[in-house]
């Protein structure tokens, strides 16, 4: 279940072009917004942040406490914007919630165990789905989603949305047929087959003998 983590913000002033020098600083900027929530600007100390994020899942209570005035809201991760060459983080968007209202999150899918038919190199995993979207009360959000692989014992195997099992609590709000983790065919194989089924299909016809003409 989701837990709840305390992390330091400050009010935000810098805003536009200016923000280039904020992040220089170490300082990344971020708005809070929520139905209860007037649209609040705020930075937040880069390396506690991205700390925050490879510890934790992105369904996490966070526990905002925003100086100067030192008020805490209860928050979640919305949005986390990257620069799309160097994957630094750019901007966060911060969603306010009420711990008894349902809400909606995208929880992080996590592979576990080992499929037989990948250990006798008979298909490569494919991992087609690395989230989806749920609906719960956020105390009952999950911090990850795991999904074992074990049972993946041939080509084509797949595991489905509606194969994990969740609590009664938590609803899954994502296709229930959408694959998230399946066994493809390698290569190597497709390419050993493709030989044989261009010679059955250029394979010359036997030649039928003329039929004999007799002189009327």
């Amino acid at each position: 279940m989701a837990e709840q983590v305390l992390l330091r913000a400050e009010a935000r002033t810098v805003v536009g072009k200016a923000v280039r020098r904020l992040r220089q600083a170490g300082e990344l900027p971020a708005n809070l917004t929520g139905r209860r929530q007037e649209p609040q600007a705020i930075q937040v100390n880069a390396h506690e942040f991205e700390r925050l994020l490879k510890a934790h899942g992105r369904t996490t209570i966070l526990r905002l406490s925003i100086a100067p005035k030192g008020a805490t809201q209860t928050a979640v991760v919305g949005h986390v914007s990257r620069d799309p060459i160097s994957s630094a983080i750019m901007h966060i968007d911060f969603r306010q919630v009420e711990m008894n209202e349902v809400m909606r999150a995208r929880v992080t899918v996590h592979v576990v165990g080992d499929s037989p038919a990948v250990r006798a190199r008979e298909g490569i995993l494919l991992h087609l789905l690395t989230e989806f979207e749920v609906e719960a009360l956020p105390a009952d959000l999950p911090s990850a989603i795991e999904v074992d692989v074990s049972s993946l014992d041939a080509v084509d195997a797949a595991i489905y949305v509606k194969d994990v099992k969740l609590p009664d609590n938590v609803r899954v709000i994502t296709d229930p047929e959408e694959p998230i983790v399946k066994v493809a065919q390698t290569r190597a194989a497709i390419e050993e087959a493709a030989p044989a089924a261009t010679e059955e299909q250029t394979a010359p016809e036997a030649e039928s003998e003329p039929a004999s003409s007799e002189a009327e």
